[in-house]
């Protein structure tokens, strides 16, 4: 899901490389901020001209206020930061390339679905077309690795990164880089591909032989008590459906089979909400990637010796947990639990026999109902440790 750059790379090499994209000065808006621990996410323009920014803010913000209005992402809004990165173009719009087709002895550019769009090349800064890898609908990104490096200028934390495309052609893509159109389905395609990014998920529809292997809403196990989301069978609508499509499709199954009245799912068709399966893959992985400890007292891990009067207080001033949640939290000593769901522990040296240093050690723990996973207390449960001792 992270982009990773060669940590040995020089940040002038990169420079360098994206100077060669074009000169330009990168503004930024913040769209959202919930503050250090947060899960970074950025969006840039692509095919959006000097005289357009203003429309790649309005179509950026509106992308962003769905997803965070899309069930799970919707109680889970204070664990993101979003900004906005200003990137101009020196066309409007994105390439149509179509492909290569051997007609006999000649060849020729066209569309590998035939639509009737006319072929063309634009001049943008990430260079993205349509036509991508056979498929009309497919986006791809000549140059995806701007995007990367923009992102490892401008924002070393973030951890998605999203290019917009200024075409009301309908696509997407979903790989190391988001991808997404500003279609009328735009941002039911921004939340679908931003799953694949961040959460691994798989298509539900098929989308190709290479894309049949094992994901969290994808298996070739078709034993309900040993598939993977077997937790979640006897759910309305979550069940072992058959896979389909290609080579491979029929040996493959899936959590749910969307059709015109049906609930789920998302990942097979846009206007659909996201099944149990896939919910809860982006709630753990919402976990796997932000703080639920904000802030706390003493800063330092390893303290002072306590003098035989003195008193020490420890803190959680500031946590994060998603709406409507279950947060708990826990004080040990030594790994004894003496205090519960309280922000403060105060000790007394008195209460510290004059040993080796004691480990005073801060649990939090927030349980989701989007979540059934045996194992989310262990994810799910975050901590901070001290070490102090009383003076002899």
């Amino acid at each position: 899901m992270q982009y990773e750059e060669a940590a040995n790379e020089p940040l002038e090499a990169v420079r360098e490389r994206l100077a060669r994209s074009g000169k330009q000065t990168f503004a930024v808006d913040t769209l959202l901020f919930s503050g250090a621990g947060a899960i970074g996410l950025v969006v840039m323009g692509d095919g959006y001209t000097a005289a357009e920014q203003e429309k790649f803010v309005k179509d950026a913000s509106a992308c962003i206020d769905y997803l965070f209005n899309t069930v799970p992402f919707d109680c889970y809004r204070s664990f993101f930061n979003v900004f906005a990165l200003h990137v101009e173009s020196k066309e409007s719009g994105i390439s149509h390339p179509g492909q290569w087709r051997q007609d006999g002895d000649t060849g020729r550019m066209a569309c590998p679905e035939n639509k009737p769009l006319p072929l063309v090349t634009k001049q943008t800064f990430f260079s993205t077309h349509l036509d991508g890898w056979g498929m009309h609908r497919l986006i791809g990104a000549w140059n995806e690795q701007a995007a990367k490096d923009l992102a490892r200028l401008f924002f070393p934390q973030c951890k998605l990164i999203c290019i917009l495309c200024n075409t009301d052609e309908y696509g997407g893509a979903g790989g190391t880089v988001l991808i997404a159109t500003c279609n009328a389905s735009s941002r039911e395609i921004f939340v679908h591909e931003l799953s694949h990014v961040f959460g691994d998920l798989a298509d539900e529809y098929f989308s190709g032989d290479i894309y049949m292997q094992e994901k969290p809403n994808l298996s070739a196990t078709r034993d309900s008590a040993r598939v993977r989301w077997a937790r979640w069978i006897g759910e309305p609508e979550v069940g072992v459906f058959p896979h389909s499509g290609g080579r491979m499709g029929k040996y493959f199954v899936k959590p749910v089979q969307a059709s015109d009245s049906s609930r789920y799912c998302k990942m097979e068709r846009l206007g659909k909400d996201f099944c149990p399966v896939c919910r809860e893959r982006l709630v753990e992985a919402i976990h796997e990637q932000a703080q639920l400890i904000v802030d706390v007292t003493p800063a330092d891990s390893v303290l002072a010796p306590l003098s035989r009067r003195e008193q020490l207080t420890f803190s959680l001033l500031r946590s994060r947990a998603g709406e409507g949640n279950t947060f708990e939290v826990r004080w040990l000593l030594d790994g004894r639990v003496v205090a519960e769901n309280v922000a403060t522990l105060t000790l007394s040296a008195r209460e510290l026999p004059p040993t080796s240093p004691h480990a005073v050690r801060l649990e939090v723990y927030e349980a989701s109902p989007y979540v059934r996973n045996p194992a989310c207390r262990r994810f799910h449960t975050q901590s901070r440790s001290w070490l102090v001792a009383a003076k002899r």
